[in-house]
């Protein structure tokens, strides 16, 4: 129902593109360096590169200078945390949805 195909064998699932768009705004809610990101997310180096960059050009996520220069922070906007809290009402409405459901 939420964009996730569970393999019966295995038990693990796929998350879908927004789940990982969310996970990565999560994770950089009041700043993260990019290897927390990647790890908090779970995501490959060239994945996280490919995801930031999207954020990045929709205003989602921001980058910034370290405060002891050190490195670069990535930071959740204003825009970015209105995006995950859309993100997560809905996927809480889905997840009501799929207990409703039944089969004919």
């Amino acid at each position: 129902m939420r964009g996730v195909s569970v393999s019966s064998e295995t038990g693990f699932k796929n998350r879908s593109g927004l789940e990982i768009l969310a996970s990565i705004v999560s994770a950089t809610a009041g700043g993260a360096r990019k290897t927390h990101v990647m790890y908090k997310a779970n995501l490959s180096h060239s994945q996280l590169q490919r995801y930031l960059a999207f954020l990045e050009s929709r205003g989602l996520v921001k980058i910034t200078d370290s405060p002891d220069s050190s490195g670069q922070i990535y930071e959740a906007t204003e825009k970015g945390m209105h995006f995950l809290k859309d993100y997560m009402r809905l996927d809480k409405y889905l997840n009501s949805l799929a207990g409703e459901e039944t089969f004919q």
